[in-house]
């Protein structure tokens, strides 16, 4: 058994020179999972993150009957053979761990589309609330029940029932961009004849967030319309409404793409002239799926290299950062 020195010291460092690279993103990750089952036809996913949230969305689109296989050779590229838009297995039970990611939009889309499914996660995930994201799949007609307290998990999820008139639903953009979201994967296996309109309540908190659902779902032919304080997503007729238009082969968490496409000018942020470096680091990744326009997460990352004593560089392809003495 591993044993860990009850004190870890971190000393300064004086310099680095290197390459890292960058791991894939949870939240592209298990999104462009859901949207690749969801799909018809196979998906190619290059740069996957591999983390409890992703195996926990890899093992319950398995038990919903949707074919998802691991290359052995590069454990981040995942092939999933799409269902679309109707889980195989109508009746399962999931177990979600604490996997926010996975448990949300897996909850939206069982749903909507309707079965016999019991939700489930070990005793924190029972304790993050998910109340304002059933009481707007309720309004879509979802039967869910909670089996302990109300707008927790443990969920069972029973057949939806119909309802009449414009398919909208009510969403708090004050408490979690995960549950819009949510709504959004989960929309083309719900919309009617007039599509579905979610009407945000409130702020829009996490904006960058629901900006990289929307521009994962283009990838997959989805073009929801962003009307600031509400999405629509228009019908389209199954079992094409998920059908991918591009190349076969997708990458999405690192998405690779022609040199073509990667011709233009770099964004390269000024060093800092008065602080002398010695040593340079290099971390790595690909582009994205949007070009230029960067969700939270990898925002996030570079506001964080953003910092006096830091030079950073960002190209296409990479990000460089100079460490001070």
């Amino acid at each position: 058994m591993k044993t860990f020195p009850e004190v870890l010291t971190v000393r300064p460092i004086l310099s680095a020179a290197g390459e890292v690279p960058m791991p894939g993103s949870k939240s592209i990750s298990n999104r462009a999972l859901l949207l690749a089952a969801l799909s018809s036809g196979r998906t190619e996913l290059k740069g996957v993150l591999r983390a409890d949230d992703t195996e926990r969305m890899m093992e319950s689109l398995r038990a919903l009957g949707v074919s998802v296989e691991i290359d052995e050779t590069n454990p981040e590229s995942v092939t999933v053979e799409g269902c679309g838009g109707s889980f195989p297995v109508r009746s399962a039970e999931l177990f979600l761990g604490n996997a926010g990611t996975a448990a949300r939009p897996l909850t939206a889309a069982l749903a909507l589309a309707g079965g016999s499914y019991l939700l489930d996660g070990v005793e924190r995930m029972r304790e993050r609330p998910i109340g304002d994201l059933l009481v707007a799949l309720r309004s879509l007609g979802a039967e869910i029940e909670c089996l302990g307290r109300e707008g927790f998990f443990p969920l069972r999820i029973g057949e939806r029932r119909s309802v009449s008139g414009k398919a909208a639903c009510h969403i708090s953009g004050e408490v979690s961009s995960q549950f819009i979201t949510a709504l959004l994967l989960s929309s083309p296996v719900y919309s009617g004849p007039e599509g579905l309109e979610i009407i945000v309540d409130g702020h829009l908190i996490s904006r960058p967030y629901v900006l990289m659902t929307l521009k994962l779902m283009e990838q997959f032919g989805v073009h929801a319309e962003d009307q600031g304080d509400r999405f629509f997503v228009p019908h389209a007729a199954p079992p094409t409404w998920l059908r991918v238009t591009r190349p076969e082969r997708h990458t999405f968490s690192r998405l690779e793409r022609s040199p073509a496409q990667l011709t233009g000018p770099e964004s390269a942020l000024p060093e800092w002239d008065a602080i002398p470096f010695r040593g340079m680091c290099s971390s790595r990744h690909s582009s994205n799926a949007w070009g230029r326009e960067l969700p939270g997460e990898i925002t996030g990352s570079r506001r964080s290299l953003l910092c006096p004593g830091n030079s950073t560089v960002f190209t296409r392809t990479a990000r460089r950062f100079r460490m001070p003495r």
